[in-house]
């Protein structure tokens, strides 16, 4: 989510935004049209350089289209109707209806969740009561980011086994549960799918004809081909579907064209074509931070002190929506392509946009993701190639060197073995996304971690079989044999055995052997 600035400057400039989206684009926008040879030139260039398949764009001012078009292809030539998945924008919509719901008198933003979804419940019997509508909306109900991704709650929309991080309203957390469980909520409280309460309050009065639920029978047969980024390539992939209940948490689908009325009605206060869609009291508090402005974050949208906006990703595509208060813009991009936190991407392409709009200077962006993906795979395959010679060099000497190795061993073992388990186990739980749900969304980042786990567990189970090896022959010989009659000892005789010809104080030993029992 877009969350720029913080402080004074975001909570005065939150509050100037709040009022220009509530009253329609400003009279000192920018009059002229933006410079449509140059917004073409920089998205072209950016695309290149950031290998996005196909693109579309569409840039608003109240509800008339300044500037739209589309590039590239995905399995058929992109135009500005052509559907896309939206990923976490979806939320926005979500947040709508929910809106829409309260002008309605259904339901209000600070009602507990339990009094309009019954039975809900998270990690204790009070939760239905103690956490809002309002908390669901702005990622303050205390569910962790974690639970966003647990396989029950997105397959059953069943909540009871997950427990809240902290207090709800205590502090803000991005999870996509919030909105798995709003949901249900509209469901529960309109008596409708959610995707039929979006197609009749919102998509048909938006005239949004290319907008659906990325759900079975028409839904994968409405949207084009997406792509991953796999080490600087970029590989074709159909969109998998999604369980139901993570719809309304991102798997909404939607042209640019069809978002350019969404954000004409958002610039318009509410109101589309002479129609009132959403009450411009609603939309205030959707776009008013929850904490005052600390965080930028209002009901699904993040709030800096000049731009409003949210961003979305599936596995294959993503999306971005801005609104520039000040001037009175809207803009929707849509690619067919992931742009997470390590390609610029979609992001590298809004950012010139919106500089272009506000008549500045722009240039491009030339990622350096490849170069880092690269980078890690290369420091894996070189450490899989010392173990490899370090077990080659190992098992071609005697005894004596290979025993100081196991004992070498006994350090980096325990180091590999931590490293390989803080990477399974600790890491997923700190960025808040389990490897899987990595490995679906960025396949050359998981190949690179789980490369990694592997070659940190096969060093430890080396390092590990030569401390085995070597620790039965740690015993004395003394003890490891029987006296042999040839050696010179009495039958049962008590003393040392003698080597025939030396001494006990003139024995040597294997390097750096001790037997048990010696200082």
């Amino acid at each position: 989510m877009y969350r720029p600035g913080s402080g004074l400057a975001l909570r005065l400039g939150a509050l100037v935004g709040l009022t220009l989206v509530a009253s329609g684009p400003p009279a000192h926008a920018a009059d002229r049209p933006p410079d449509a040879t140059k917004m073409t030139g920089f998205v072209e260039r950016q695309m290149r350089l950031s290998r996005i398949p196909g693109l579309a764009l569409c840039v608003v001012r109240g509800e008339q289209v300044v500037y739209e078009a589309a590039f590239g292809e995905g399995g058929a030539p992109i135009t500005v109707e052509s559907p896309f998945l939206i990923g976490s924008v979806t939320k926005t919509f979500t947040a709508l209806a929910v809106a829409q719901l309260a002008d309605d008198g259904r339901l209000r933003f600070d009602d507990p969740v339990g009094e309009r979804l019954p039975g809900f419940a998270v990690g204790g019997a009070d939760a239905g009561r103690s956490i809002t509508l309002r908390h669901l909306l702005t990622h303050t109900s205390g569910l962790k980011q974690w639970s966003g991704h647990d396989r029950r709650a997105q397959r059953e929309g069943r909540f009871d086994h997950i427990t809240p991080a902290r207090p709800p309203g205590a502090a803000f957390e991005y999870s996509s549960l919030n909105y798995i469980v709003l949901g249900k909520v509209v469901e529960a409280v309109s008596g409708m799918p959610y995707e039929a309460f979006l197609r009749r309050r919102v998509f048909e009065p938006l005239e949004m004809t290319s907008s659906f639920a990325y759900l079975e029978p028409a839904g994968p047969g409405r949207i084009g081909r997406g792509h991953w980024y796999l080490f600087g390539l970029t590989i074709p992939r159909r969109e998998p579907l999604p369980p139901g209940p993570l719809v309304p948490a991102g798997y909404v689908a939607s042209s640019a064209r069809d978002l350019g009325n969404y954000l004409g009605m958002l610039l318009g206060g509410g109101r589309f074509r002479g129609r009132q869609v959403v009450s411009t009291e609603a939309l205030r508090e959707m776009l008013t931070p929850w904490d005052g402005g600390k965080s930028g974050a209002g009901m699904a949208w993040g709030i800096g002190s000049t731009r409003i906006g949210h961003a979305g990703n599936t596995a294959t595509f993503s999306a971005r929506l801005a609104m520039l208060p000040p001037e009175g813009y809207g803009i929707a991009l849509l690619a067919n392509v992931n742009s997470g936190p390590f390609v610029p991407g979609t992001a590298a392409v809004m950012d010139g946009v919106v500089r272009i709009l506000r008549g500045e200077d722009v240039d491009s962006v030339r990622p350096d993701e490849i170069l880092l993906k690269l980078g890690v795979l290369a420091l894996v395959f070189a450490g899989a190639v010392r173990m490899l010679l370090a077990f080659r060099r190992w098992s071609g000497r005697g005894f004596p060197h290979r025993l100081k190795a196991s004992r070498r061993a006994a350090t980096p073992l325990v180091t590999e073995a931590v490293a390989a388990g803080l990477v399974l186990l600790v890491l997923p739980r700190w960025i808040g996304v389990p490897l899987l749900t990595i490995g679906e969304y960025f396949p050359d980042l998981g190949i690179a971690i789980l490369a990694g786990v592997v070659t940190g567990a096969a060093g430890a189970l080396m390092r590990a079989f030569l401390l085995a090896e070597a620790a039965p022959s740690q015993r004395s010989p003394d003890r490891a044999r029987p006296p042999s009659p040839s050696s010179g000892a009495r039958p049962g005789g008590r003393g040392r055995v003698r080597e025939p010809g030396v001494e006990p104080e003139d024995r040597q030993e294997p390097d750096g052997f001790v037997p048990v029992g010696r200082p």
